[in-house]
């Protein structure tokens, strides 16, 4: 299959295994697409929802000439699945990170995600990945995770799931 970034994600078999069982398995809902305007291109962003074996999380999607972006909440385990079984199709992210902001109003709850972003080779040429993690750390804390740290949590998640 041909991925949208230059790098085709190869994880080690037995975390490949692990992925592609969980895929068939994981059901995915878009609700609430809607577009956003970004200057000279337009992105489609939608509400995610997914589900695997009683776990869930939610987030968006967004899709543009640029690439493609997931931003998830909910359980860590099925977020870092989610990502990597996306990455089997769309290659290696170009970025990963956990986004963290205070709460709107007193009485709100902290923001936490954990997102990746997959760019078009012209668009990572551009220096756009790079960019856009700098103008995050203004919004919120960014803090970058390595492909490592990802596929540890999905694979230690995933691993005792398949023991129950």
């Amino acid at each position: 299959m041909a991925s949208l970034t230059d790098t085709e994600y190869a994880p080690e078999d037995a975390l490949r295994e692990l992925l592609i069982d969980a895929g068939g398995e994981i059901t995915i809902r878009y609700d609430n697409e809607h577009e956003m305007d970004l200057g000279p291109i337009t992105a489609v962003q939608r509400d995610y929802a997914v589900n695997y074996e009683g776990y869930e999380l939610s987030g968006t999607e967004t899709e543009s000439a640029l690439g493609v972006m997931l931003s998830l909440d909910g359980h860590l385990g099925l977020a870092a699945t989610t990502i990597l079984v996306s990455s089997i199709e769309y290659g290696e992210p170009q970025l990963l990170y956990l986004d963290e902001a205070p709460p709107a109003d007193s009485w709100g709850e902290r923001y936490q995600d954990i997102s990746a972003e997959w760019y078009q080779p012209e668009a990572a040429e551009q220096g756009i990945p790079d960019r856009r993690m700098d103008s995050r750390a203004d919004e919120f804390d960014a803090d970058e995770i390595g492909l490592g740290q990802l596929e540890e949590w999905a694979e230690a998640w995933l691993s005792l799931d398949s023991t129950q």
